[in-house]
């Protein structure tokens, strides 16, 4: 699973990578913002790896449940980094899924 993952990652790194050099551009990016995005996409090789991983020891309960505060965690970012402005849907949202993991969390 750990090499689907690896393929995957660099499906993606190479092919921009390659072009990056071709073309002496980062497409209009600053160096501190794709140091930025070279963080995020670092983060989530990493957390793939780990899922791909924790499924393979038999931990796939907590994995659903990790899963699960996926979207929670991007809106919350998203809230903080971003200075988006959150709906009252999206709040009432949060509570639902944090009232649903404690409750799976309890059986």
């Amino acid at each position: 699973m750990l090499e689907t993952s690896v393929v995957m990652e660099a499906t993606i790194v190479i092919p921009l990578a390659v072009a990056a050099i071709f073309t002496r551009s980062l497409g209009g990016v600053s160096k501190r913002i794709m140091l930025v995005l070279l963080a995020i996409g670092f983060l989530d090789a990493a957390s793939t790896w780990s899922y791909s991983f924790s499924t393979t020891i038999g931990m796939v309960s907590l994995d659903s449940v990790l899963a699960s505060l996926a979207p929670v965690i991007t809106t919350i970012l998203a809230a903080v980094i971003l200075k988006q402005v959150l709906k009252p849907v999206q709040y009432m949202a949060i509570l639902v899924i944090l009232a649903g993991v404690a409750l799976v969390t309890l059986a």
